[in-house]
């Protein structure tokens, strides 16, 4: 199935929104770990199955550098 994310904080000058899909919880990144996820778009549908991780991070543009970050379990309530 799918579902979508919605991202009310604003992201800051020099900052971008990826996501990533993985099995485990993504837990204790600092400003030092790079991401390279997905582009993140707002309200778009990413394809996910129950028992997954979206995370959502605040990137530095430049360095891809985690500014911050939203990590969420992906259960039956979240698919469509």
């Amino acid at each position: 199935g799918t579902t979508s994310i919605r991202v009310l904080t604003t992201v800051r000058a020099g900052n971008k929104l990826v996501y990533t899909r993985t099995t485990t919880k993504v837990e204790n990144l600092n400003v030092e770990n790079v991401i390279s996820g997905t582009n993140f778009t707002q309200d778009a549908d990413i394809a996910v199955t129950a028992g997954e991780y979206i995370t959502v991070y605040e990137v530095n543009s430049t360095t891809n550098k985690v500014v911050r970050y939203k990590c969420i379990q992906i259960t039956s309530l979240y698919i469509r």
